[in-house]
């Protein structure tokens, strides 16, 4: 019966197609309804891919346990890895030694991870647009445009965000800024993953 019922879901998001941005009035707060359930995450995975005209492409796994825990493996260079556990930080090299990491007085160990854990942060500076209901990878979402309001200086800021339409988590995450440009995927929402130090 739950194959029964999946199918039925997919051919019924297939049937609605693309529901248009006219259809609803206040895009802002719907995306914000659409958000709601994310900061009641306890763990996700994130896969993140970015070209940097500075860094050239990296690629990094996040894996998130909530409250505090936080493991960054970066795919290039190859071996980096941090693991963040409360005000704790180790951080191993590429020459494969662990070391421990000095935390600044009032710097964040998981700003890394606030740049990722919820879209709907920093709204008030950008325009929402809904742009329809999509499958994407099986899972019907709720598409959003989010582009930063123009200021002077400021290279323009857009974002391509996929929210699942029964969950409330963004699947996927599209970020454009100048020539910098990223692909954030989620998954293993709320699993039993673990972070732990060396």
């Amino acid at each position: 019966m739950p194959g029964f019922t999946r199918a039925l879901a997919v051919a019924l998001a297939a049937a609605a197609a693309v529901v248009p941005a006219s259809a609803r009035a206040d895009d802002a707060k719907t995306f914000l309804a659409d958000t709601r359930r994310f900061d009641s995450l306890r763990s996700f995975r994130l896969d993140l891919d970015a070209v940097s005209p500075t860094a050239g492409p990296t690629s990094r796994v996040l894996t998130y346990v909530a409250p505090d825990k936080l493991r960054i493996d970066v795919g290039f260079p190859k071996g980096v890895e941090v693991v963040v556990i409360g005000k704790r930080v180790w951080v191993r090299g590429v020459d494969g030694k662990w070391h421990t990491e000095a935390v600044r007085p009032g710097s964040d160990p998981l700003a890394e991870l606030h740049a990722f854990s919820n879209p709907a942060r920093g709204l008030q500076d950008q325009v929402v647009t809904f742009v329809g209901t999509r499958q994407l990878d099986g899972v019907a979402t709720h598409e959003y445009r989010l582009a930063a309001k123009p200021k002077p200086g400021l290279i323009g800021r857009t974002t391509q965000i996929w929210i699942g339409v029964s969950d409330g988590y963004p699947h996927r995450v599209e970020l454009r800024a100048g020539p910098y440009q990223s692909t954030a995927r989620y998954s293993a929402f709320n699993r039993p993953l673990s972070v732990s130090g060396p």
